[in-house]
């Protein structure tokens, strides 16, 4: 072989050495792309199997090396204290054994059981009482209204009482009859096949349809100007969380078919009260409706339409601290990465201080100066954190995402710390969300849209009379008792806050 020849050999050798080196290149390139794809993807997996399989605790597993996100420590139980009765009279009841203390204000049917022998020649010298709480099933029973006619003996004149009007007109419902079913249905989660079940263990069988039509029209037309009422006050507020939750309900056009929709939650930390509202899709039209006049703080999750309102002028957008949490508790739980111990031991810390003003008491203005002096130096502790962590991370991975959800939602994450009266996260309103998946699991559905409007209409009164420290029971069956008695321009004196119970 020449020179020549060899030369060329070697200018050809070398062009195929960089082919393949560049061809290397771009498999590594290729292979890094792909190994980043995978690991996003095994983290959705990873999250859809959690969210539809898994728990939704957020507790740090039993490693010895992860702290607890919380440090609550054991509840202790206090033990009932002993009856104080007359020695003579009476021996106190020991403590234990799983009995606690009877409720008071029940009412109390004695019986005293004498013995066999005679004591009539014996002194009385003491009593043992020993109290059995005791239940009477429920009992139907029919009020019959009788209306006497009179008539003048001179005149035609009939006198007769008029029909007092009944909670559905022409219907044979009472108004404890229709509390009952209702409590039982949006309180007690209890679908309406069952109650007239047990009605039927009662004697009384009742058609499903008739009963749907009581609650979704009777019951439907007493509480919905209520409701109206309530929801014209939500804007008013000055601080709202608002969260939704999905429900299925039943497609009207084909029969057997379900959609999905949502129940739009407004709560109000400062006073207590919660607002439902139904939507059949997940759009802004639901709280752009409800918080069209609303301006103070607005605090939600991380959704997109929220992000949209919260840049309305006069709103301030307070973000949730749980969500930005719950994002790096979920790698640890996914992955074991132990990368994200030191952030989720800030985050235990950040909540220590809360718990700490939460078991104090302490006002808005206490709350604010202990956040200012421990708050604020661990959230400057997660951003520096943050900021040393991302530049080691590829875009792809499931630690930068968490980091990019706090670094993008920084300014409104720490609101909290110049403001006594918000609340590090939105659990209060995610609280008021439980009623609902707690009842679907037993219902499984609404049989259509104004099924579903009608639940939150009486999840709405339901909330608002416990909050107002009523009984749900006797609140409804008193709207009932007096809904068409009362005005129209009166019918505020009807809401939980307003209203003298029967």
């Amino acid at each position: 072989m020449t020179f020549v020849e060899l030369l060329k050999n070697h200018s050809r050798l070398q062009e195929e050495n960089q082919a393949l080196q560049r061809g290397q290149k771009q498999l590594i390139q290729e292979n890094e792309a792909l190994k980043n794809q995978l690991q996003y993807l095994q983290s959705q997996v990873a999250m859809l199997n959690r969210k539809f399989f898994g728990r939704s605790s957020e507790k740090l597993g039993s490693d010895p090396h992860q702290m607890p996100l919380f440090d609550l420590g054991d509840s202790p139980v206090k033990a009932a204290p002993p009856l104080q009765v007359a020695s003579h009279e009476r021996k106190a009841s020991r403590p234990g054994h799983g009995r606690g203390a009877l409720p008071e204000g029940l009412p109390i049917v004695e019986r005293e059981l004498q013995p066999e022998e005679d004591v009539s020649r014996m002194k009385r010298i003491g009593e043992d009482v020993r109290d059995i709480l005791e239940f009477k099933p429920a009992q139907f029973y029919i009020i019959r209204l009788i209306r006497p006619k009179y008539a003048e003996a001179k005149s035609d004149r009939i006198v007769q009482a008029p029909m007092p009007h009944l909670p559905i007109p022409r219907g044979i419902p009472g108004p404890n009859l229709l509390a009952h079913m209702s409590v039982s249905k949006f309180v007690d989660h209890l679908p309406l096949d069952r109650q007239l079940k047990q009605y039927q263990r009662l004697g009384v069988d009742l058609p499903p349809s008739t009963v749907n039509g009581w609650l979704n029209k009777g019951v439907r037309d007493m509480v919905e100007p209520l409701w109206l009422l309530l929801k014209d006050r939500v804007g008013a507020k000055v601080y709202l969380q608002v969260d939704e939750t999905t429900t299925k309900v039943q497609t009207d056009a084909v029969k057997g078919k379900l959609h999905r929709g949502y129940f739009w939650l407004y709560y109000s930390p400062l006073d207590g009260e919660v607002f439902y509202e139904y939507k059949s899709g997940r759009g802004r039209d639901g709280p752009k409706d409800i918080l069209a006049g609303f301006q103070g703080w607005l605090q939600t999750d991380g959704y997109k339409v929220y992000d949209e309102i919260g840049k309305r002028d006069g709103i301030r957008h307070v973000a949730c601290m749980a969500h930005a949490r719950r994002e790096f508790h979920d790698i640890l739980k996914d992955y074991g990465d132990q990368q994200v111990l030191p952030v989720l031991k800030l985050f235990k810390k950040l909540y220590k201080v809360e718990s700490d003003a939460r078991n104090h008491h302490l006002s808005h203005e206490e709350r604010r100066a202990m956040r200012q002096k421990k708050s604020k130096p661990i959230m400057d502790e997660i951003k520096t954190w943050l900021a040393e962590q991302v530049k080691t991370l590829t875009p792809s991975d499931p630690v930068a995402g968490a980091i990019g959800y706090m670094q993008n939602r920084w300014e409104a994450l720490t609101l909290f710390l110049d403001e006594g009266q918000l609340e590090i996260d939105n659990n209060p309103v995610e609280n008021k969300v439980r009623p609902i998946p707690l009842g679907r699991k037993n219902w499984l559905f609404h049989g259509n849209d104004k099924a579903a409007e009608t639940a939150a209409m009486m999840y709405t009164l339901v909330a608002h009379a416990k909050n107002a420290g009523l009984n749900p029971h006797v609140y409804l069956a008193t709207v009932f008792t007096r809904f068409w008695d009362t005005p129209k321009n009166q019918l505020d004196q009807l809401l939980p806050k307003n209203i003298k119970l029967i």
